[in-house]
This record gives structure tokens, C-alpha cells and sequence, in this order.
């Protein structure tokens, strides 16, 4: 795996400084006299190659032959002498063409999984920003690895001894990255990439202070409910919903981002999370309640919200058949053991006969023709049944026609209707809620 480091060869004033290098994990600090930054970042690092992208007059300045400054040549050679020095020929970026031409250089030059060091101290008007937006792209499609984002800051030397500091920026790299995973969740409800993401800031940190433990809490009570968002599993989302806002109460997280950078982009972040799911609230999840089939039909909202169709029509099937047993309770003081299987079996199959006119077999059905609400309820059930069985058996259901211009679409576009309005009009009619996804 090469480490490759890329620097922007400037054309301007380069002045000799003593240069200050220190990074994490570093026992001490590195120093080294150079007109170039690049150089001090080689003899700490010691990359395989030093990718020096240069214009042309870049090029006339420090490569060839006979170089007005050799000390690129020179000083590279006597600081790590087993680093390659590679010139790459790249254009102003003066247009939006040459700007182009710069990305398509970049994806020539680097490699998959290529360790990345890049010096952004100088380069012309946008070059650096240009070259790091490159990488961070390359970084997903290349798996590339951005180790650093260094800059050598000649503004903030020492006063006392005149050395320059190298900075590593690389911790803002993790805000690009953080921010993808933002997205998705807002726009998916996926929270994943989050909860993986919070997980490897705390496994980063050896300590087992209490505030660090109880992060590893949060971030495994993240993991569970994005896990159980992913499996439509809405008893384990409102536990872990619940459980998570009890440890989100307790966080410090204004201590801990003092000593834990990262932590500083998860504070609005993670609040955004507790009111994503703060309507997923049911004291007791096993309980066939009007708060726990509010809470599953908020569920079947967000999915719908977030295009997410196939685990929408699945548990607004299954929601159907909780709302029928909760109409037993509250109509016809009936029990009805919600989560056993014979019970909601024999619930399905009345639901359907009650649709189809035929004589139900258990008590809470013998009146259906006089109960308006269960005869919603029970042509409601047998739409969303044929759309979650057209899904669940992934299309292999023949109606033995030809098939249908745009089906998958039409499909789609009847899941969304139906669990937008048939499913808002009957949870009206039993209390659940008066608003439509």
C-alpha cells in the first residue's frame, strides 16, 4: 500500500523556514530548514512518492535539469532519499475546463487504496481546494484513505524562535464524511452510517472514563434502533427509542467535545435524531394500547416519507391486524393476545371474510355488518394485504396478463396512496390520529 503525498508547487516567494511537525502519536516534534513545506512533511512521514503537481511555470521553477530553485531536488533527496519524486503536470484552473482536467489528473495519479497526505499550503486561486475535493470523491470510489490535510502556517510562527507549525486539518475531513451520513439518515431514516460512525470515534479512544461509557451506550443504543429500523421491527424501535432518550438526557456532551473533537458536529446532530423519534413513544411496547399503535402507525409515516415503500406496506399490514385486536378490547371487551400467532392468524382470516361477506369465526367479528369502522377496517386490510403480498413475493405473483406499462411505478405510487389515505381514514375512525402522512 503506497503512501503518496501531493503537494501544489507554487510559483511565489518561498523564504527559508525552520518548520515545526508534530502529529498524533508522535513522540516529538520534527524540525527541519526548507524553503519548502513538503520537504518537512517528507522527513516525518518518509511517503513512497511526493506527487508535486506543478503549471508550467511551476514546472520551469523547480523541476528539470536545471531548476531556478533545485532545492525541491536537493532537499527530498537528503531528508528521505527512498521517496520518489513524481512532477505532475497540471493546468492553472483558470476555466471551468481546466478545473475538469485537474480532477481527471487526480484520478490517474492515485491508486486504489492508496494511503493520501496532502499538503495544501499553496497553490494557485482554488487548486488546493480543487485537489481536496478530488480525494475526498476518490476517497468512495477509489477507497483511497486521506491520512492528512496538512498546512504549513507561516502567519503563526513562533515569535520567539521564528519556527513555521505544520497544522493537520484532517479532523474537518471527518465533517465531509459525517456530513454524507447525516444525509442519509434525513434522508432515508437510516440510521446506520451514524451510529457506525459514533462507534468508531469512541473504539478510537482507550479510556474507560464513565462519560466514555456511557457514549459507548448511546452509540450501541443507536446501532440496535438503526438495526431494527432496517428489519421493521417497531417493538424493538419504541424500547430502544425510549431507552435512547433516557441516555441522551444524561450526556454530557459539552464536556466530552473538549477532549473528543468530533463530538462537536454530533451535538445538533443527535438532537435531530431524539426529535426524529420522539412521536415513537409507548410506556410499554407489548401492550396493545392506543399509544403503541400510534406510535407503529408514526413508524409507517417516516417510511413513507422516506420512499422507504417495501417496510411501509409490510408492518401497515401487520398494523391493520393490531388495530383489530385493540377494537376488541375497546367494543367488545374481548381479549385478544396481540403478539401470538394463532390469535393474529385468526384475525387476519376474519378480516378477510368479514371483506368477502362470509361468517367470521371468533366473537368481535359476529356483528361486522353493523359496525361501519371494521368494515373500513376490513377493506382496508385486504387493499394493503394484495399490495404487501405483491412486495413480499418480490413480483412473482402472475395475474396472467400481459404485462403492465409502468407497473412498478403504478405499484409503488398505490403503496403510497394507500398508506396515506386509506390508512389515515381508518385510524381517524379508531382515535389514532386525524392527519394524513
Amino acid at each position: 500500500m503506497a503512501l503518496k503525498l501531493i503537494t501544489i508547487m507554487g510559483t511565489g516567494k518561498h523564504d527559508v523556514f525552520v518548520y515545526r511537525f508534530q502529529l498524533s502519536g508522535m513522540r516529538q516534534s520534527c524540525t527541519t530548514k526548507t524553503r519548502l513545506q513538503c520537504i518537512a512533511m517528507a522527513e516525518a512521514l518518509k511517503p513512497t512518492e511526493l506527487l508535486a503537481l506543478v503549471t508550467p511555470e511551476a514546472r520551469r521553477m523547480w523541476i528539470g535539469d536545471r531548476p531556478a530553485m533545485p532545492d525541491l531536488h536537493d532537499d527530498l533527496r537528503r531528508v528521505s532519499p527512498k521517496t520518489v519524486l513524481r512532477p505532475v503536470d497540471i493546468p492553472k484552473g483558470s476555466c471551468e475546463d481546466e478545473v475538469w482536467e485537474l480532477f481527471d489528473i487526480l484520478t490517474t495519479c492515485l491508486d486504489e487504496n492508496d494511503e493520501v497526505v496532502l499538503d495544501i499550503t499553496r497553490g494557485f486561486r482554488s487548486q488546493s481546494m480543487l485537489v481536496l475535493m478530488a480525494c475526498v470523491y476518490l476517497r468512495v470510489v477509489k477507497r483511497i484513505r486521506i491520512k492528512h490535510v496538512l498546512y504549513g502556517a507561516a502567519e503563526a510562527s513562533d515569535p520567539q524562535d521564528g519556527s513555521v507549525p505544520i497544522f493537520d486539518l484532517s479532523p474537518f475531513i471527518y465533517l465531509i464524511n459525517f456530513a454524507g451520513d447525516v444525509e442519509v439518515f434525513l434522508g432515508t431514516g437510516n440510521l446506520k452510517p451514524i451510529a457506525d460512525n459514533l462507534r468508531g470515534v469512541v473504539r478510537s479512544r482507550k479510556t474507560q472514563e464513565h462519560a466514555l461509557a456511557q457514549l459507548r451506550e448511546y452509540s450501541r443504543g443507536l446501532a440496535n434502533i438503526a438495526q431494527s429500523y432496517q428489519l421493521a421491527q417497531p417493538g424493538e424501535i419504541l424500547a430502544s427509542a425510549r431507552e435512547l432518550r433516557q441516555k441522551h438526557s444524561t450526556l454530557k456532551f459539552d464536556e466530552m467535545s473538549k477532549e473528543i473533537y468530533e463530538l462537536r458536529a454530533y451535538k445538533m446532530v443527535l438532537d435531530r435524531v431524539q426529535d426524529h423519534y420522539e412521536p415513537l413513544w409507548a410506556e410499554n411496547e407489548k401492550e396493545c394500547t392506543i399509544e403503541t399503535l400510534r406510535a407503529h402507525y408514526e413508524l409507517i409515516r417516516n417510511y413513507i416519507r422516506h420512499g422507504q415503500e417495501l417496510y411501509a406496506i409490510t408492518l401497515a399490514r401487520e398494523w391493520l391486524v393490531s388495530l383489530a385486536c385493540y377494537a376488541a378490547v375497546l367494543h367488545y371487551n374481548c381479549t385478544v393476545a396481540w403478539l401470538t400467532w394463532p390469535h393474529r392468524k385468526t384475525v387476519e382470516e376474519d378480516l378477510v371474510n368479514v371483506h368477502n361477506g362470509k361468517q367470521p369465526s371468533i366473537e368481535i367479528f359476529i356483528h361486522w355488518n353493523e359496525d361501519e369502522a371494521l368494515q373500513r377496517l376490513s377493506a382496508c386490510y385486504d387493499k394493503v394485504r394484495l399490495l404487501r403480498n405483491q412486495t413480499a413475493h418480490c413480483g412473482m405473483l402472475d395475474t396472467g396478463g400481459p404485462p403492465e406499462e409502468d407497473s412498478i411505478s403504478k405499484l409503488t405510487e398505490s403503496i403510497r396512496t394507500t398508506c396515506r389515505r386509506d390508512l389515515a381514514e381508518v385510524a381517524k375512525v379508531y382515535g389514532i390520529t386525524a392527519l394524513e402522512i
